[in-house]
C-alpha cells in the first residue's frame, strides 16, 4: 500500500509539471523563438561548439504549479539542438543529477529557414525520494505497520514468558538442589530461572529418581530393576542413559553425575 501510494503522488507530481510547462510554452513560446533569442542561442552554439543547455526559472510555470511543489525552486530547462538532430531523431535530453522529478519533453521548432534551430524543454523540481514519501498519504500504511510492530513484539514477549512457568507455591510439592528444582505438582524439572528442562522420558525418570532419594544417592541395581524391570543385564542401557543425562546437565545447571566405587551414582553440586 504504501508503495502504490509513493507511485501515486509521484506521478501526480510529473503529471502537474507537465500541465505547468504547457501553460508556460503557450505563453512564452513567441518570445522563445523569436529573432533576437534564436541569434543568441545561434552565438552560443558557434561559440561553444556544441548543443547548449540552458536552466531558468519561469514565474508562468511556477505559478501553475501546487502550492507545495511550488516551494521546491521549480525550473526550466531549455536544450539549444540543431535541426539535424532534431530530424534524425537524435535528440539530447541534458542530463539531470538524481533526486530530481521532471516532466515530459516539449519540442518547439523554429519555421525559419535562416536559423538551424529547435529548443527541446523539460520542467523540473528537487523531489527526492524522502520528499515524495513525505507528500504521500502514508495514514493507512503507517498504522498497518504499527500494528505488524507491535503483533511482532507482543509474539516475542509471549514466546519468552511461554517459557517461564511459576512454581507451587507449597515448598512441599517442589525439591530443589545444585540450581535445579524437581516440582511434584507438574513432574517437571526447573533450572534457576524457572525455564522448564527437556529431559528425555528415561532422563526424566532417573532424574526424578535422584530427586526423591533423599540423598541423592542411587543404586545401580535400584534403578536397573526401576528403569528396565525383567532385563537380565541392563549395565550398558544404565550406562548409556547415565553418559547422556551429564551432557544435558552440563549444559544447563552446575549438577553433575558420580559414579561411586561402581556400584552406585551421587548427584553432585560442581
Amino acid at each position: 500500500m504504501g508503495a502504490k501510494q509513493y507511485t501515486s503522488t509521484r506521478d501526480s507530481i510529473i503529471a502537474n509539471l507537465n500541465s505547468a510547462l504547457g501553460k508556460a510554452v503557450k505563453m512564452n513560446a513567441k518570445n522563445w523563438l523569436c529573432r533576437d533569442t534564436i541569434q543568441s542561442y545561434v552565438k552560443l552554439q558557434k561559440s561553444i561548439g556544441k548543443e547548449v543547455t540552458i536552466h531558468t526559472s519561469d514565474r508562468i510555470f511556477a505559478d501553475a504549479l501546487p502550492k507545495e511543489i511550488a516551494k521546491q525552486n521549480p525550473q526550466i530547462q531549455i536544450n539549444v539542438l540543431r535541426m539535424d538532430s532534431f530530424r534524425g531523431g537524435g535528440i539530447s535530453a541534458g542530463k539531470i543529477d538524481d533526486g530530481y522529478l521532471m516532466s515530459d519533453t516539449i519540442m518547439l521548432v523554429n519555421n525559419s529557414r535562416i536559423y538551424d534551430t529547435a529548443l527541446s524543454m523539460r520542467g523540473y523540481i528537487y523531489c527526492p525520494f524522502t520528499k515524495v514519501l513525505y507528500m504521500s498519504d502514508m495514514k493507512v500504511p503507517l498504522v498497518f505497520l504499527l500494528l505488524a510492530l507491535c503483533f511482532g513484539v507482543l509474539s516475542i514477549v509471549i514466546k519468552r514468558n511461554s517459557k517461564k512457568t511459576n512454581l507451587p507455591s507449597s515448598q512441599k510439592d517442589i525439591v530443589s538442589f545444585g540450581g535445579l528444582v524437581f516440582c511434584n505438582e507438574d513432574n517437571c524439572i526447573y533450572d534457576i530461572s524457572h525455564n522448564r528442562i527437556n529431559f528425555t522420558p528415561m532422563e526424566y525418570s532417573l532424574m526424578e529418581m535422584f530427586y526423591k532419594s533423599s540423598s541423592h544417592f542411587l543404586l545401580k541395581k535400584d534403578i536397573c530393576d526401576a528403569l528396565w524391570p525383567g532385563k537380565d543385564n541392563a549395565d550398558e542401557s544404565l550406562y548409556t542413559l547415565v553418559r547422556r543425562l551429564k551432557q544435558t546437565l552440563s549444559e544447563c545447571c552446575n549438577v553433575k553425575i558420580m559414579a561411586v566405587r561402581g556400584r552406585a551414582y551421587q548427584l553432585e553440586i560442581k
